[in-house]
């Protein structure tokens, strides 16, 4: 499948996998994958690896660090989309209330513009 990010990402249901390949070492990996239970060197390495994963501190304080900037990031663009779409409807109100010859200081209380956009809006600048 591919992505706008310029990769490619593969999808492999392991079960079906692990059944259908003849490479012993790869279906171990399939099997490792679906069980959790490693049957070989490399799958034992593996596992290995996992467990020093799963344990290492200063990786897990740096995960957590980062899907906290990330999820920080996140809700600070929601936001500021939140704002700009609150500012962009504002203005297509002052502007449909300009076409209908409402006074200036009338739209800037009504839709919560300053009285200077408004009039800017309005070609009076």
């Amino acid at each position: 499948m591919k992505l706008n990010d310029r990769t490619y990402k593969h999808f492999f249901i392991a079960p079906t996998c692990a059944k259908m390949i003849e490479d012993e070492e790869i279906r171990s990996f399939f099997e490792f994958l679906i069980t959790n239970n490693p049957a070989d060197n490399y799958t034992s390495e593996l596992d290995s690896y996992v467990t020093y994963a799963k344990k290492n501190m200063q990786w897990r304080m740096e995960f957590m660090t980062w899907e906290r900037m990330e999820t920080y990031k996140y809700e600070e663009g929601f936001e500021d989309g939140e704002q700009n779409g609150k500012q962009n409807k504002a203005i297509e109100a002052a502007t449909n209330f300009l076409k209908e010859k409402i006074s200036p200081e009338i739209i800037a209380r009504c839709v919560g513009l300053p009285l200077e956009e408004v009039l800017k809006l309005a070609g009076g600048d």
